[in-house]
């Protein structure tokens, strides 16, 4: 795997206003739907690049049958080739994308190719593009030309050169993050499909005011970005919808703050203990939210619980962080491993990380996901393919879950973002999760961790504790 790095620029703090990028996943959330897992057959692989078949049988669910293509970017008799484009070291915010999100594609890889690989070929990440946060147009517009790539998986900061990508017919995964750029572009996948757009309504919002007993809602965004303040704008529409019902009302919004808090957040704080805030929803990043959780235990609001926008599986964020995140609660779109997981996909996930040395957070989980749409478009294109006839037999699929990692994805609809009520998927579906000595502790029933809202009723009504395995 080639590791392709240019020099790093200086990086202003007219760029760091990026890293809200975050609080995408939070708005992506709030239109979650998802999968199935593809279709195949008792596979048949090369032993050799002259296209003979050794007619191997591989465990259920199948690998596909071996017929030579030609003339397809990327595949060989051997091996179909992706390239990885992400934000390494760079990433102003710390965290580990780039690295991960790539190691969770290769576990998949790893895991696929133990069992046959796909239409007798392996899978196989030839290129490892690192944007240095800045460079990613470029580096997009380089794959796009490059003849030994079938598709590639994206985890980059910024999202220049996407639309080129989509644009160029070529397949996309990207992460929740980057979900917005997908929106209307056909062969652009993101785990859970595309999110609501605008005039979102968040049910798992309202669930974790009801999980923390919380009756007032803080709600904190940052001013720079139009992402951050669209989520407190969902927020605050979600609570005006239906907390009226239950009790529950927003009584501090703010999204005007800078990035970084170079001030401080005492003023804010102090503003919501004032207001007798409970709960505090956060359209910031990942890192902010420990300064807001500084100051609340400065402030002795101890007993307030803060709703993280992103750090699922992330053990070394939590243990990092044991003290300040003891009680905060999280929105996981996937099946969480807290549950019962034995014989399913996550149980699969967790096996293939630990032989891979998988660094596991939520951007290796996504990798692995999106590898699984990438084997699974393949799949169901048969064993004669080439990128348009992947991408439209996925997009024929209208319940993919991942082997049950996440809620079912019409692919029929969801390439296109919801807006208010339009094109909303069938169902809003997440799982709860809540820190509790340094781990993250399942909220629910482990055999049906996920909670399910039927999305065609407009008032509030209990969910529906459900299982996709």
């Amino acid at each position: 795997m080639a590791i392709i790095r240019t020099q790093s620029p200086t990086i202003g703090p007219k760029t760091r206003w990026f890293t809200l990028f975050l609080a995408a996943t939070l708005m992506a959330a709030s239109c979650s739907n998802s999968s199935d897992d593809g279709a195949s057959t008792t596979a048949a692989r090369p032993d050799d690049t002259t296209g003979d078949t050794t007619g191997d049988t591989t465990p259920a669910g199948g690998s596909g049958l071996f017929e030579p293509v030609s003339g397809v970017p990327g595949v060989s008799n051997n091996a179909i080739s992706f390239a990885v484009m992400g934000t390494g070291a760079a990433n102003p915010l710390g965290l580990c994308l780039l690295d991960c999100y790539a190691q969770g594609v290769q576990a998949y890889f790893d895991y696929r190719n133990s069992i046959g690989g796909v239409n007798g070929r392996r899978l196989e990440l030839s290129t490892v593009v690192d944007d240095d946060l800045v460079n990613t147009k470029q580096k997009a517009l380089e794959l796009i030309d490059d003849p030994d790539v079938f598709g590639i998986f994206a985890a980059t900061v910024f999202q220049d050169g996407y639309a080129d990508i989509a644009e160029a017919g070529v397949p996309m995964w990207i992460t929740m993050p980057s979900a917005a750029a997908a929106d209307g572009y056909d062969n652009m996948f993101v785990p859970i499909g595309t999110p609501c757009a605008e005039d979102c309504r968040s049910h798992f919002a309202v669930q974790q005011a009801i999980i923390a007993g919380a009756t007032k809602v803080g709600v904190l965004g940052f001013g720079v970005s139009t992402i951050s303040r669209s989520c407190v704008d969902g927020f605050v529409r979600t609570f005006e919808q239906w907390g009226p019902g239950l009790g529950i009302e927003v009584v501090y919004k703010n999204d005007s703050l800078t990035l970084g808090f170079p001030n401080g957040i005492g003023p804010e704080v102090t503003a919501m203990k004032d207001a007798g805030v409970d709960l505090v929803q956060t359209c910031i990043d990942q890192n902010s939210v420990l300064t807001v959780l500084q100051e609340l235990r400065r402030q002795g609001m101890d007993d307030t619980t803060v709703v993280l926008p992103q750090g699922y599986a992330d053990q070394r964020f939590i243990e990092d962080n044991r003290d300040l995140l003891e009680g905060s609660l999280l929105g996981v779109f996937t099946l969480p491993f807290e549950a019962n997981i034995e014989g399913t996909a996550a149980a699969t996930f967790l096996e293939w990380a630990d032989k891979s040395d998988v660094q596991v957070n939520d951007f290796a989980i996504q990798g692995w996901v999106d590898a699984d749409m990438a084997a699974t478009a393949i799949l169901a294109a048969g064993p004669v393919f080439d990128r348009q006839s992947a991408v439209d037999a996925f997009n024929r699929i209208t319940d993919y879950t991942a082997g049950g990692l996440i809620s079912p994805v019409d692919w029929t609809l969801q390439h296109d973002a919801p807006r208010g009520t339009d094109n909303l998927p069938p169902q809003e579906c997440f799982a709860f999760v809540r820190v509790t000595d340094g781990a993250f502790e399942l909220i629910g029933d482990p055999d049906k961790p996920f909670l399910c809202w039927d999305n065609t009723i407009s008032e509030w009504h209990d969910p529906v504790p459900t299982s996709f395995t």
